[in-house]
């Protein structure tokens, strides 16, 4: 047991002080969060077009993210689709802006709740 542990050690620890894990950290803004999961839902924000409501089922905290897809802001990567992809990967930037999703409820517009905004360091991939 000691012997795996000290091969542990020894094998990050050149990378600890070489400044390898910080680089692979830097990618992702501080500001955002990563997530990764399937896709549930695409929703158009009816009040706030073209904003898209996206709920996705994070595997790493195994809950529903309510996410915001706003063109323009965030950034889509390879194939370019929120509607009709099955799988989502990247980071969002936690909730900070009030009013980014608003859908007609039959009388007035309403603020949608969501956790975060699709991000843009590194921003969101796609699987189709």
């Amino acid at each position: 047991m000691k012997k795996i542990i000290y091969i542990l050690i020894s094998a990050v620890f050149p990378l600890v002080s070489l400044g390898q894990v910080s680089e692979v950290t830097s990618l992702v803004s501080p500001a955002e969060t990563p997530f990764g999961g399937v896709r549930l839902s695409t929703i158009p924000c009816s009040c706030t077009p073209p904003n898209q409501y996206v709920l996705v089922y994070d595997y790493a905290t195994l809950k529903v993210k309510k996410l915001v897809y706003v063109p323009g802001v965030s950034v889509l990567f390879s194939h370019f689709n929120i509607v009709s992809s099955v799988y989502l990967l990247g980071t969002y930037e936690p909730r900070t802006k009030a009013g980014l999703c608003e859908m007609y409820d039959g009388t007035s517009c309403e603020v949608v709740p969501y956790d975060g905004m699709f991000g843009f360091r590194p921003g969101v991939g796609t699987s189709q």
